[in-house]
């Protein structure tokens, strides 16, 4: 938020649900890095990806020695799987604009207002996308591949509110 009023920008929340009903992860950064560490004779460095994480620049630099995480960023990317009804219908949602010419970026009260106001439009859109997708008939893929197939048109879905915030 600091940046955006920084150059008076502005800041669309953005809502999306879908992708992670999609796959199964079978191993995350810590469970890669443990399998890595239990081989033998420093093997695991080896592999592909083994140790590139720790080469990777801190996009939070300083955060460690303030105590703010308690441990340092991986960038290792999961090992996901997809489900075996294969993937959902991907939702997405803009919520409303939050324009950022009148916040001053040195008033740190300010900054944390707009902040709480974009994280709940965001968990907004979030939520009113996972309420709506309960009622969409065509969520799985294949009734949604059957109803295009024979139409010859995508499947509909719910309309969106414009009256959202």
């Amino acid at each position: 938020v600091r940046v955006a009023a920084r150059f008076n920008a502005v800041i669309v929340p953005f809502g999306a649900v879908g992708a992670a009903d999609s796959l199964e992860i079978i191993a995350d950064a810590k469970d890669q890095r443990r399998f890595r560490e239990s081989l033998p004779l420093g093997i695991g460095d080896r592999l592909p990806g083994g140790g590139a994480a720790s080469r990777v620049p801190s996009a939070r630099r300083g955060m460690w020695s303030q105590g703010g995480l308690e441990e340092p960023e991986d960038f290792t990317f999961p090992l996901p799987l997809p489900k075996p009804s294969g993937p959902d219908r991907f939702y997405f949602c803009f919520g409303e604009p939050l324009d950022t010419e009148e916040l001053d970026a040195n008033d740190k009260a300010a900054l944390d207002g707009a902040y709480a106001e974009v994280k709940r439009r965001v968990e907004g859109s979030m939520e009113y996308l996972i309420e709506e997708r309960e009622r969409d008939p065509f969520r799985a893929l294949l009734p949604r591949l059957a109803y295009e197939q024979f139409t010859g048109t995508q499947a509909p879905s719910f309309p969106l509110k414009n009256d959202r915030k």
